[in-house]
């Protein structure tokens, strides 16, 4: 086979890896949404499931080398591989919604925080998981084998095919996030990656019958297990030398420690950027994308450098560990600087819209994330050449599919480390100089098989500049910059003084600051921040009182006091409303411990210490999968989250949602859910409003200190607030603190009504011809991807607007 032809094939399995690059990456993110509304949105069900991906990776990689090493046509075999995967993934919605009939009913009545539920969420995950997982680590193997079917080092094939697969996840992530999923739904956006596995299959059925009819046509030698064929050279070896066993053992800590390394500090800079560039689903989709890209390059580079006569691949491989702990040192001065860049963007009216500050967002995702993961992707080429050339050509595949299983079973130890002990135990500047230190191991281990002296010297010297560095690099953040909040909104917040934080994955940056202000609350309001948004404060004549407002808005439509759940504790007014008023039992569903934390230390005032009273059970767990696990059945249910953009928060505004709240109610059940006015686009509101009304018969919507509250019940005596009942909590002593709170009674309350339900109905009947497109659901997606947007918006424009819409409706 001549070079060129060589070289056309290897372009065209390289084409074929990206198309199922981006599929698979395609299929990772659907998975992640899939069962965050199976198992909860923690961060445990999370990387739970990151877990088990990879697991299922490993196994595959292991299955691929020994698959590979035998097989006479790889291409074939990679063929029915893609096409398994696809056939499989057009099923895996139908399988998530029997692996949740099988949670629920094993799981039904046991505390989300039971170990017992982990155990059931990693076994459903995998069942579901593993099959697809497991096909997709076969294809490396398969692929590299047939690039290289003469055991020349399989190094080059892997740096082509790696670079390849990640730039084609990168693009997956882009269009995930911006276009596919927004457009098309969850459930087709599965169906679309399917049809490009399938692609790669018939390409690679294609490629195969042409290999297989040139293997018996040309004069040629052929490889014992390949159909792949190359011209019989004079004096060519297909056994390599096998390296030394200290090189091996360089290039295996390489890729195991490595491997911890690359997804732990993957965990550690999207939660750091998730305090400074967002935490919307685009954010995320920049974040993973940006991620890629950099390992895509570094296998480029890798690639490149293998391809130079005379490397000194492990010198190399040490330079990169080197490289890595430095990028991230140096990356530890600019976190701070992050907020100040976004609010100088804020101020040039070119980045006022939507689409100019994702450019931005995207900047600096690509600043922080390509330099150091541009070094691991080198560094996991480099180590894969040597680790596949420590052995005879013939088992060379075999060590690759082990190599492989090394780096993702370090991959998993790198998520659930760094995850759950380091990132919240220390925080994630001295997380990354962990990430750092350990990068310089890997190098010092190298360093010591490095052949020449004068190079190992090199390596020395620049290894203890970088301890220096390491030493030197910030190890905290400056949390007052961090809260004034301007990744949101491009401008800053001024919260006050930053008096005390938690970090957390759940929580993220949890922050209460104080501040002067000395027309309220004798001089100093303390507020209760998370990624620098406003969760509440203690402003007893300004916030304190809306926040009360909004939790005796279900009061005054329901007498009944036996069960209440809320969603979203914040500084806990809503709780203690509720408490006060008298009910028997109390479930609170809040995400991040940090945040009950905080509330409880700094907020008991407002709270009055309610997490801790008899009545009250407080469960740190997603508040959709608490509903979907309790038998109980609640009078109120009351949802007020931070925000509806946030990463997942908008399921709680979806109609399985509310058909979810709907079957855990009584029948004279009353829900109540904050939404927002401000920064939110009219399309938006309209259809937070269509798709609640189309599961409840009776929505009114309140507006109370400038924030909508919307009650929705199905039971027609609770359909308007009952003045008998406004007058009994009036009257209530054990009321009396929380209307000294709210400084109003309960009757001018029941005045801040804007809609009722007839003139809600009113309201959606202008738009009757299309009522089933507005609403929002698990499939479509609509407010996760559309109220990100609305950032952009001017806050007073777009709450004026909003009210302007709703006042248009005449008063029935």
């Amino acid at each position: 086979m001549t070079a060129n032809l060589n070289f056309r094939l290897s372009r065209r399995m390289g084409l074929m890896f990206f198309i199922s690059g981006a599929a698979a990456l395609v299929y990772q993110v659907l998975f992640a949404k899939e069962l965050a509304l199976v198992f909860g949105s923690t961060a445990a069900a999370t990387f739970t499931v990151l877990a088990t991906f990879l697991g299922g990776m490993a196994i595959g990689s292991l299955i691929g080398g020994a698959l590979a090493a035998r097989v006479k046509r790889p291409v074939l075999v990679y063929a029915l591989v893609e096409l398994a995967i696809g056939v499989y993934c057009v099923a895996t919605p139908t399988l998530f919604s029997f692996i949740q009939w099988i949670y629920v009913a094993l799981a039904t009545d046991l505390s989300p925080e039971a170990p017992s539920l982990l155990v059931l969420r990693v076994g459903l995950g995998a069942g579901v998981l593993l099959v697809p997982t497991v096909l997709m680590g076969i294809t490396l193997p398969l692929l590299a084998q047939a690039l290289n079917p003469l055991g020349d080092r399989l190094g080059k094939a892997v740096a082509w095919l790696y670079a390849c697969n990640t730039t084609g996840a990168a693009l997956g992530a882009l269009l995930t996030s911006y276009a596919v999923i927004p457009f098309f739904g969850v459930r087709m956006t599965t169906v679309i990656a399917a049809i490009l596995n399938l692609l790669v299959a018939l390409a690679a059925l294609e490629l195969a019958k042409k290999l297989h009819t040139a293997s018996r046509a040309l004069p040629i030698v052929n490889t014992p297990n390949s159909d792949v064929t190359h011209p019989a050279k004079a004096g060519e070896h297909q056994d390599i030398v096998p390296v030394g066993s200290g090189i091996l053992a360089g290039a295996l800590v390489a890729l195991g420690l490595g491997g911890v390394l690359s997804l732990g500090l993957e965990v550690v800079y999207v939660h750091l950027l998730s305090i400074v560039a967002g935490n919307s689903v685009y954010a995320f989709g920049l974040m993973l994308a940006t991620f890629l890209v950099g390992l895509a390059i570094g296998g480029e580079c890798g690639r490149r450098l293998l391809e130079r006569s005379g490397t000194d691949r492990p010198a190399w491989l040490a330079v990169t560990q080197i490289a890595l702990a430095a990028t991230v040192s140096l990356g530890a001065w600019g976190w701070d600087m992050i907020p100040v860049w976004f609010i100088g963007f804020g101020q040039i009216p070119a980045f006022a819209s939507f689409e100019s500050r994702e450019i931005v967002r995207g900047l600096v995702c690509a600043l922080v994330m390509i330099p150091p993961t541009v070094c691991i992707g080198a560094s996991y080429t480099l180590a894969m050449d040597l680790a596949t050339s420590s052995t005879s050509s013939r088992r060379g595949i075999t060590m690759l599919g082990l190599s492989a299983a090394l780096n993702t079973l370090g991959n998993i130890a790198g998520v659930l480390l760094f995850g759950f002990v380091l990132l919240p135990w220390l925080g994630g500047l001295v997380v990354s100089k962990i990430v750092a230190g350990s990068a310089l191991l890997i190098a010092a281990v190298v360093t010591v098989s490095v052949a020449t002296h004068r190079t190992r010297q090199r390596l020395g010297s620049g290894l203890a500049v970088v301890i220096v560095l390491i030493l030197i690099s910030p190890s905290r953040l400056d949390y007052n910059t961090l809260s004034k909040g301007a990744n949101v909104y491009f401008t800053a917040q001024n919260w006050g003084t930053v008096i005390d934080h938690a970090e957390s994955i759940d929580g993220g940056l949890t922050m209460v600051t104080r501040h002067a202000n000395h027309a309220i609350n004798g001089g100093v309001v303390t507020t209760l921040l998370t990624n620098g948004k406003f969760q509440g404060n203690d402003a007893k004549k300004g916030e304190v009182q809306a926040q009360i407002g909004f939790a005796a808005l279900p009061l005054l439509h329901q007498n009944l006091r036996n069960n209440a759940l809320v969603i979203g504790y914040g500084t806990g007014a809503t709780s203690r409303v509720l408490h006060d008023a008298g009910f028997a039992h109390i479930d609170i569903a809040e995400l991040s411990r940090d945040v009950v934390a905080m509330a409880n230390r700094y907020f008991s005032g407002v709270n009055g210490g309610v997490s801790y009273l008899a009545r009250v059970q407080t469960h740190i767990t997603d508040g959709r999968n608490l509903l979907l696990l309790t038998p109980r059945k609640y009078d109120v249910i009351s949802i007020e989250i931070t925000s509806i953009w946030f990463a997942g928060a908008a399921s709680l505004y979806n109609r399985e949602f509310y058909q979810l709240a709907r079957s855990r109610l009584r029948p004279e059940g009353v829900l109540q859910q904050w939404v927002q006015l401000h920064h939110m686009a009219s399309t938006d509101l309209l259809t937070i409003i269509a798709t609640l009304r189309a599961e409840f018969s009776y929505v009114s919507l309140y507006v109370v200190g400038g924030q909508g509250i919307l009650i929705a019940t199905n039971d027609a005596a609770r359909s308007h607030a009952s003045p008998a009942i406004t007058a009994a909590l009036d009257t209530s002593p054990q009321l009396q603190s929380v209307r000294e709170l709210a400084g109003r009674h309960f009757a001018s309350i029941a005045d801040d009504l804007l809609l009722s339900p007839n003139m809600v109905d009113t309201l959606l009947n202008r738009f009757s011809v299309q009522r089933e497109k507005w609403i929002s659901t698990d499939n479509n997606l609509k407010l996760e991807y559309n109220t990100p947007k609305a950032n952009a918006n001017s806050p007073d424009r777009s709450f004026e607007a909003n009210l302007t819409l709703l006042r248009t409706v005449p008063k029935r």
